[in-house]
């Protein structure tokens, strides 16, 4: 079973990489590429990186991050994305490896036509479940690099694969409506996951969605969908997901934009030792903010998540991200991250708290150099656990970055 689920998972990503190499000619022209390349060197101290109320040590770290985000835009479409890659290295605590990499591959591709719009978003992420590669403050609002809803969701240092796409298109009904149609494909896999309560899973999601403006501020949207969880190893289950949405967004000013989201759910949950039914409701919320000194994105929602647990999570989520700049050299950044993920099984009341709280600094020295600092407060807490666990990590930086553009 082993081998034929690595089989599996070589001929989904090469078959998913020749169908976003597919879509790159409609997005492309003779257009410039632009470059922006950026080298980072972190220094950490943090006092429970896993999260952990058992006794644990301290730990510093040498991180050494590349950054290269690059497109190519024209007035129909075109194409954007990034490639990183961390390394680090840890000494302190006997359960973390000494050394880790991750690395992130990102690319977004668009094409427009008179009446219609398609595109597909494509990432390919390889980190761990303590050290995973969204946790650097540096990032900006709109940059969300799939948050890890199973942060602090155990103590264990393991390597995870994460393969997401998500083709789409929208099609002009009229001048106000428009016909709005998307897949995602989202697959986990774990490398000697024996033991820790964590399994490989994928998950299918279909969405079709009508949205009409009613004036140049204000649009309205419904929309349905319908999704398939699979963990095998976790006694084959599965869980066959059902939504119905409506939603209203609104331009508040020129630079606020609000969205709010309402609907349904429903979830059947099978497996080899048991099946479950479950009913719910979603609530999705946005208010996005952007100036030149100030940006910020609010974002809430309560739905149906897949997990790394091995089954559909009923989530609670709310992520604020900050950007502010003091002057043109100084910039304020604040990222922070509140989850409860709720087990939707009839007859398990499990329950999980996750908080991360992100301030930081960013100092330009010069055009191309910068330094950063900042301090970071995560807190777990599980129902089946009395004691809940904080961690305190405090980072200095210092990067590079020079952008230019192709010939």
């Amino acid at each position: 079973m082993q081998t034929r689920n690595i089989q599996i998972w070589k001929l989904d990503k090469l078959a998913i990489v020749a169908f976003v190499s597919l879509l790159f000619p409609l997005a492309v022209s003779a257009e410039l590429w632009k470059f922006q390349p950026t080298v980072t060197l972190e220094e950490r101290y943090e006092d429970n990186l896993r999260l952990t109320t058992s006794p644990h040590e301290s730990v510093t770290a040498t991180a050494l991050r590349g950054n290269v985000a690059f497109s190519r835009l024209t007035e129909t479409g075109g194409i954007t994305g990034r490639l990183r890659a961390d390394a680090s290295h840890y000494t302190g605590d006997d359960q973390i490896k000494s050394n880790t990499n991750n690395v992130l591959f990102t690319i977004n591709a668009k094409n427009k036509t008179e009446l219609s719009e398609t595109g597909v978003d494509f990432s390919y992420k390889r980190d761990n479940t303590i050290r995973n590669i969204d946790i650097n403050a540096a990032q900006d609002p709109e940059d969300n690099i799939d948050n890890d809803l199973d942060a602090g969701l155990v103590e264990v240092d393991i390597k995870r694969e994460t393969i997401k796409l998500r083709p789409k298109m929208s099609y002009k009904l009229n001048e106000r409506t428009a016909l709005n149609v998307s897949y995602q494909l989202s697959d986990v896999k774990y490398k000697n996951n024996v033991g820790s309560a964590l399994f490989d899973y994928d998950r299918h999601v279909v969405r079709v969605g009508v949205g009409r403006n009613l004036t140049e501020r204000d649009l309205v949207s419904f929309g349905i969908a319908a999704g398939r969880y699979r963990a095998p190893d976790n006694n084959d289950n599965e869980v066959e997901s059902y939504e119905l949405v409506v939603g209203y967004k609104r331009a508040l000013s020129e630079k606020t934009i609000g969205e709010i989201i309402l609907g349904a759910n429903e979830s059947k949950q099978s497996s080899l030792l048991s099946s479950s039914d479950d009913n719910g409701f979603i609530v999705r919320g946005k208010l996005e903010h952007s100036t030149e000194q100030t940006r910020y994105l609010l974002e809430g929602s309560h739905d149906l998540q897949p997990s790394g647990a091995g089954s559909l999570r009923e989530i609670n989520q709310v992520d604020f991200k900050l950007r502010h700049g003091f002057s043109t050299r100084l910039k304020g950044i604040v990222n922070i991250r509140a989850i409860q993920r709720n087990t939707i099984e009839n007859d398990s009341e499990e329950r999980q708290h996750y908080l991360s709280i992100e301030p930081g600094l960013r100092w330009k020295l010069t055009r191309w150099w910068e330094v950063g600092t900042g301090i970071r407060y995560r807190k777990s807490k599980h129902s089946s656990n009395a004691d809940s666990a904080d961690s305190n990590a405090v980072y200095m930086s210092i990067g590079y970055s020079k952008p230019y553009t192709s010939d």
